[in-house]
This record gives structure tokens, sequence and C-alpha cells, in this order.
């Protein structure tokens, strides 16, 4: 059995590791699914989402997605707090990408997509992100560590500063 963590978790010491190169991860059949779920609404908790409108990739978010996702897997933790102690925002401007707003998915343990999108439609707070009406736009990674989750995963959904 293998471990799987969603969201944010506290480690008393740090674990270098090196970490093994990015998950292959096919763009176009992640966004089929992405929006697959997003046209489908759910429940969320006790929180009905409706239907959401599809979203696209933004390479700017892939990238800050793909890098902190590395990020996780060669610190074998999970948290929205890069090693430089930088949240979803500064990550996103260091990236380049000009946002209204914004949230960010995490897990660890995961093995395949579709075991960590069933993983986060079914923690509320997760679910809620993937299913914002307002997200236009995201990028997505994965990234294998030596460490006890071995596979790290980070979502990133965005509404770009300015309508395309």
């Amino acid at each position: 059995m293998r471990k799987v963590m969603l969201g944010m978790l506290a480690w008393w010491g740090v674990v270098a590791v090196q970490a093994q190169p990015a998950c292959s991860i096919d763009l176009l059949p992640a966004l089929d699914k992405i929006n697959a779920l997003r046209a489908q609404g759910a429940m969320c908790g006790n929180r009905r989402m409706a239907n959401a409108g599809p979203v696209r990739a933004h390479p700017a978010l892939d990238a800050s997605a793909r890098s902190f996702a590395q990020d996780l897997a060669t610190q074998d933790r999970l948290s929205h707090l890069n090693t430089a102690g930088q949240a979803l925002r500064a990550r996103l401007r260091e990236s380049g990408y000009a946002m209204r707003t914004a949230a960010e998915n995490v897990a660890g343990g995961a093995e395949t997509l579709d075991e960590v999108l069933e993983q986060w439609m079914a923690s509320p707070l997760h679910c809620e992100n993937l299913m914002a009406p307002e997200f236009q736009e995201f990028g997505l990674a994965c990234a294998t560590g030596s460490g006890a989750l071995e596979r790290f995963w980070v979502l990133q959904l965005a509404q770009p500063a300015r309508a395309p």
C-alpha cells in the first residue's frame, strides 16, 4: 500500500533526495478529462457546483506547475510554498503569468492522472478549485521523487488578468 496525501503536509525535517525526471502527462487527454469533469458539475462536499466552462492550457502555468512539482519531489514534501517560501501568486508572477485569480491543487502518491483527479474530486476544497467557473486556464505537472510519496502532482488553475 502506498501513502497518498492531498493538500498541505508539514514535515519535521528536510530529506534531500534527487528527483527522477518528471512523470509523463499527455496534455490533450488530460485537458479532455479535466474539461469533462467541469462539464458535468459536481457535489464538492455539501456544495453543489454547476457545470463550468472548459479550461485551456497555458504555457506559463504549465511551466510553473512543472517547476513546483519538481520542487516538491526533490524535497519529498507536500506544501503550497516552494523551498524559497513562495506561494502560488509569487510563483505565477515569477513565471510571467498575469492573473486575476488562481488556485492550486497538490497531491502526492497517486500513480495516474485518473487516480489523482478522483482524489481531488473526493476532496471538497480541491473539487471546488477544479469546478470554479472563473478559471479559464490551467497548468498540470507530475514529478517523481525517491521518497515516501514517490509522485507529486500540481494543478494550477487561473483566470488571466485580461481576457485573451
